[in-house]
């Protein structure tokens, strides 16, 4: 795929991203954005076929999810309680337990998640089913449930920042960040998805590029 080819599919991306997002800025905090999965899906279904077209897509995937696992465990902070440490909501794990039992549950579960990851983002063909088992794992391992599952308006925002920042990459980067950049939006992609409760059957989609 050459450079004009990875521009055309951010941007496609980024239009997909702008389509999903729209409805929540009319959504009430007292509202379920589960009503608008419906008009979501095909929206979300072209973005998902887009994004695993990129060059090693599933390799950019399986190592962003590695890497921040690996950060999330070096800063104890971020496991159970999402991405910042000022967020005052606690992961359902890390209120019930204890902050240190939701990072030991983390460790205990790392090298199981590692090998599941290993193999759905391996899998020949292309699994979705597996791949969205492997982000509902990443986000039951780090106890982000309440930060992703229960967060779909905040999921949506972050889908359409990740793509932004996709299409900076090939326009200005190339190489390195453009992997790193795919692999944030591919999870990000399947992390929304589940916030609404959109799982891979929903989308039909079909086995892909491997």
């Amino acid at each position: 795929m050459n450079s004009k080819q990875m521009e055309d599919k951010a941007w496609k991306l980024l239009v997909c991203a702008r389509t999903v997002c729209k409805p929540f800025l009319w959504l009430r905090d007292s509202d379920s954005p589960q009503r608008l999965a419906s008009e979501l899906v095909a929206s979300l279904r072209e973005a998902l076929t887009t994004v695993v077209l990129f060059p090693d897509a599933l390799s950019a995937l399986k190592h962003k999810l590695f890497l921040i696992y690996e950060h999330a465990l070096e800063k104890p902070f971020l496991v159970g309680i999402g991405a910042s440490p000022y967020a005052s909501r606690l992961g359902e794990r890390t209120a019930k337990c204890g902050l240190l039992a939701a990072v030991e549950y983390a460790r205990d579960h790392k090298q199981e998640f590692s090998s599941f990851a290993e193999t759905a983002c391996s899998c020949n063909p292309l699994d979705w089913g597996q791949l969205f088992d492997v982000a509902y794992k990443f986000i039951d391992c780090l106890d982000w449930g309440e930060f992703v599952l229960e967060n779909a308006r905040g999921q949506a925002a972050c889908l359409a920042l990740e793509c932004v920042e996709l299409l900076e990459a090939v326009q200005k980067k190339g190489g390195d960040e453009v992997k790193k950049e795919v692999g944030d939006v591919f999870y990000n992609l399947m992390a929304f998805c589940l916030s609404v409760r959109i799982q891979a059957r929903h989308l039909a989609l079909t086995s892909g590029p491997t």
